[in-house]
């Protein structure tokens, strides 16, 4: 007869009891160490809630620069201590010796002490000794209520019976909320402000300035752009019209400032930077002048004077035409032509020359055969 090695129904239910009772320990465990790090986490985001809430609200702007660094750093200082306020409260490591005596504690059996008890059955150096009975006694008796016990997340054993605590704690998440919702798109702006910790540089004084367009020399009857002209076209937002190849010139006093021209070319649209000349004196000795000059290009679309932007549709300089309304014989000289004719142009001529032909069906002049039957180009004066 052969004796079973197969372990029996009581060896089964005594390895199901250790394994509930494995779990019922690390579950305490678990919610000791959160609870004894309530205290220490709390605090320190509670004072962080607060700081948000004067971020949202935009509090910093109120105080000088460094009024904000003093507060930035109170803030700081209070989320770094205020997790040591609770010098009671124990360490946050929870040993499995801590978890049993803590279930004890639970089942209001500190006298009894099941689970120490169960514990000691279970797995001290003479469990061996006592019988299987005892064991599934105990588990039978407390087993099911240290598997009940509830998972603790630390905040009711943090709030239970603080009143103050809790209303304050409250608040503080509803400010923040609240204010999160009506004010967080100002946030990253509003968190610039409380980190700037110095004083602003002073604001750059305008630019003096005087700025003239003149029309080329070669043209009479078109005046210049004068320096009022331009400001007054600044600031109404006229469009002015200069004639083609006219000459910008910016002169700034104290300090140089930033001219650029914009224009378009090849169909893209191109920057200049201008280059002062700086030099001393001017209408005031005492302050320094910085001259810019250019030729305006034909496609120019404005004129930037630091901030001030001038618009400008140059005028195309049109080809003058001569337009003859008829000939007719001299009655004072009959051997000679008397021409009516007509100038136009977009500015205005003093005179032309005109020369006499035979054109083709393009308009271009047919040449004589013989020289001498080339007629003469003529000068057509301007009256």
């Amino acid at each position: 007869m052969t004796e079973s090695l197969s372990p029996t129904h009581s060896d089964l239910e005594i390895e199901t009891y250790k394994d509930s009772f494995t779990k019922a320990v690390k579950k305490r465990r678990f919610s000791i160490v959160r609870e004894r790090l309530a205290p220490r986490i709390i605090p320190p985001v509670m004072v962080g809630g607060t700081f948000a809430v004067t971020l949202l609200l935009d509090a910093w702007q109120y105080l000088p620069p460094h009024g904000r660094m003093i507060g930035v750093m109170g803030f700081i200082g209070a989320s770094v201590l205020s997790p040591f306020l609770h010098k009671k409260t124990p360490s946050p490591f929870v040993s499995v010796k801590d978890a049993i005596n803590d279930i004890d504690r639970q089942l209001d059996e500190r006298e009894r002490r099941p689970a120490y008890n169960f514990n000691q059955a279970m797995y001290s150096k003479g469990s061996q000794r006592l019988g299987d009975a005892y064991k599934t006694r105990l588990w039978e008796t407390y087993g099911k209520k240290m598997e009940d016990l509830p998972r603790q997340w630390g905040l009711k054993s943090y709030y239970q019976g603080k009143t103050a605590r809790t209303a304050l704690h409250a608040s503080i998440i509803g400010a923040a909320v609240l204010s999160g919702v009506f004010n967080g798109s100002t946030l990253r702006q509003n968190w610039e402000t409380a980190m700037t910790w110095s004083s602003p540089p002073p604001p750059v004084p305008p630019l003096i300035y005087r700025a003239t367009i003149v029309p080329p020399p070669s043209i009479e009857g078109v005046m210049p752009y004068n320096d009022h002209m331009i400001k007054g076209a600044i600031q109404t937002g006229q469009t002015l019209t200069p004639h083609e190849e006219s000459v910008l010139t910016v002169e700034t006093y104290d300090r140089p400032g930033t001219v650029r021209i914009t224009y378009e070319e090849d169909a893209n649209i191109q920057t200049l930077t201008l280059t002062p000349t700086p030099s001393e004196g001017g209408d005031n000795e005492d302050l320094i002048k910085y001259t810019y000059s250019t030729e305006l290009p034909l496609n120019i679309i404005s004129i930037q004077i630091e901030n001030n932007i001038l618009n400008l549709d140059m005028d195309e300089d049109a080809a003058p035409r001569i337009i003859i309304h008829g000939a007719s014989p001299d009655l004072t000289s009959p051997e000679h032509l008397r021409l009516e004719y007509e100038f136009r142009d977009d500015i205005g001529v003093t005179g032309a020359e005109g020369q006499l032909g035979l054109t083709d069906k393009d308009g271009k002049f047919i040449k004589p055969v013989l020289p001498e039957t080339e007629l003469p180009t003529i000068t057509l004066p301007y009256e």
